[in-house]
């Protein structure tokens, strides 16, 4: 049996806005929550099928977030008012986003903490980035660490990440970090390459975040996966 082309047409408990309303909003998919927004489809096509048919068109919930009106409205079914709708919705995301942001910041604690220290700044913490080198002395370091905390009574409810630092893939100790993060059962979320940029930057009290330059740009692509990690 054919899905009907209007949501109206739909049983009640199988509408998009009376299911929101009934089970929560994570009991809709995307394509179903954008027919929220949508409000109406055309003839022959609900809202929800024009949902599915923008996520098709541009490949994923962020590149849909990323297009512009007039590349909106070039869906049939999607008007400018439909597509102000849209861009609005995304624009409210981002915004809860950075004021999350604001309100988690960053603790950057010493190499060394343990003990007392660790379980008190485990208390505000929801993520846990773990930089490791491609040393054997820092190798063993991290590994006391990760089991002290893998003890800690806030274990359950962190996300630990790897960011494997000045990391030079063509010697033997970028091998056997591989090997050592590989055992760890954990995400690498990130590798930074071995550079003079962070060097010169911190040496002016600045970061590649803090400056314009095409010499950044290979070391900002490899934050853009840790930022990614951070903020989900």
């Amino acid at each position: 049996m054919s899905q009907p082309s209007r949501i109206h047409d739909m049983a009640v408990a199988d509408r998009p806005r009376e299911r929101l309303a009934e089970r929560g909003p994570k009991s809709l998919n995307t394509a179903e929550l954008i027919a929220i927004l949508l409000r109406t489809g055309l003839q022959g096509a609900s809202a929800v099928e024009i949902g599915h048919h923008l996520l098709r068109k541009f490949g994923s919930l962020e590149g849909l977030a990323r297009a512009s009106l007039d590349q909106m409205v070039e869906v049939k079914g999607v008007g400018r008012d439909k597509a102000v709708t849209l861009k609005a919705a995304f624009e409210l995301a981002v915004r809860l986003s950075d004021e999350k942001r604001r309100e988690s910041p960053v603790l950057d604690t010493p190499a060394g903490l343990a003990g007392k220290q660790l379980k008190e700044a485990l208390k505000w913490a929801d993520k846990v980035v773990v930089p490791l080198q491609a040393s054997i002395f820092d190798i063993y370091a991290t590994r006391n660490f990760l089991d002290e905390l893998a003890q800690s009574r806030h274990a359950d409810r962190l996300d630990v990440g790897i960011v494997a630092m000045r990391v030079d893939e063509r010697t033997l100790a970028a091998d056997q970090l591989s090997a050592f993060v590989g055992s760890l059962e954990l995400p690498t979320v990130g590798t930074l390459r071995d550079t003079q940029n962070y060097v010169q930057l911190a040496a002016n009290g600045l970061t590649i975040f803090d400056v314009a330059s095409a010499r950044m740009e290979r070391d900002l692509a490899q934050w853009q996966p840790i930022c990614h990690w951070l903020d989900h």
